[in-house]
């Protein structure tokens, strides 16, 4: 699989799994301990959520280090969001979205430098990525 054909298929994957995140439903709220509901948790983060797949849709996928340096970007966007979050199940997805941004920039890096060994690693990030995408969306929409 190639570098652009892998990249276009995680932003694809990423919009639609996100369009339904951000046409706004109420999420189901989910009982936990925490002071923020699922659906507070959501709205705090939907907007890096969004934009973490919008940055996606506009990586080049003919300049691996740009990409790299977006990904790594994207990652510590998604960090700041943490801290924002409350809800222990919103909490738990944005740092498996975030490993995902930030391994896919460090194979980016790798394959920049000509380093081609690293296109498996890039591979198991684009589909964590689109994973945690997925869980995103599962848990931040109404069913």
């Amino acid at each position: 699989m190639t570098l652009r054909t892998l990249l276009a298929a995680t932003a694809v994957t990423a919009a639609l799994l996100l369009a339904g995140c951000s046409a706004g439903g109420t999420p189901t709220p989910t009982p936990t301990t925490s002071t923020q509901t699922v659906a507070d948790a959501c709205t705090t983060v939907r907007t890096s959520v969004a934009d973490a797949a919008a940055q996606l849709q506009q990586l080049d996928p003919s300049n691996p280090q740009a990409a790299g340096a977006t990904m790594s970007r994207v990652a510590e966007e998604l960090g700041a969001a943490v801290s924002a979050v409350d809800n222990p199940d919103v909490a738990a997805l944005l740092p498996g979205l975030q490993s995902g941004f930030t391994q896919a920039a460090d194979a980016l890096g790798a394959i920049a430098a000509g380093d081609l060994s690293k296109l498996p690693a890039l591979q198991q990030a684009t589909s964590d990525i689109q994973s945690s995408f997925a869980d995103f969306s599962a848990l931040c929409t109404v069913p």
